[in-house]
């Protein structure tokens, strides 16, 4: 290799080097949103609890028939180029909350605890579609049915 070759190598791979350390702050910035979709003929209201933060009322959400509404946002610190698998955990990692009280109207209702071995629950990601709106951009959206809304508790009236 000439010095000219050696020279065009070298500032090459410095001018590649120094790029990669000038990464804006915002790369690295996780943003997850956490919906609730009400695909059930009731109105719902949802209430999301951190039991462990002195059962703080973390959120409560109304959710009209047919309709969505967030009721979770997440912001913070992460990985480059993470995938919506990368987020399977994140209720059991993450101390946002443990909780839910789901009412249907003043008839029913259902409750949901992150310790609790219920496979429909609203603290599992795999009951979840999700979507990549962005580079570390990410929607949650969680359907109330009418399966949930029949498997719920009768309010004591």
């Amino acid at each position: 290799m000439d010095l000219r070759q050696y020279l065009i190598f070298g500032t090459s791979a410095l001018v590649i080097f120094s790029l990669q350390g000038c990464e804006k702050e915002s790369d690295h910035q996780v943003r997850l949103g956490f919906y609730v979709k009400n695909s059930s003929e009731y109105p719902v209201a949802v209430e999301l609890y951190n039991r462990k933060s002195d059962n703080k009322l973390v959120d409560i959400v109304q959710v009209s028939p047919q309709d969505s509404a967030l009721f979770l946002s997440y912001d913070a610190e992460g990985s480059k180029n993470l995938t919506t698998k990368d987020f399977d955990l994140f209720f059991q990692k993450n101390q946002v909350a443990d909780s839910a009280y789901i009412e249907f109207g003043s008839e029913k209702y259902l409750t949901y605890s992150l310790d609790s071995k219920n496979l429909r629950s609203l603290f599992e990601m795999k009951n979840y579609r999700s979507y990549e709106v962005a580079q570390n951009a990410f929607i949650f959206s969680y359907d109330i049915t009418d399966a949930d809304y029949a498997s719920a508790k009768e309010l004591d009236k």
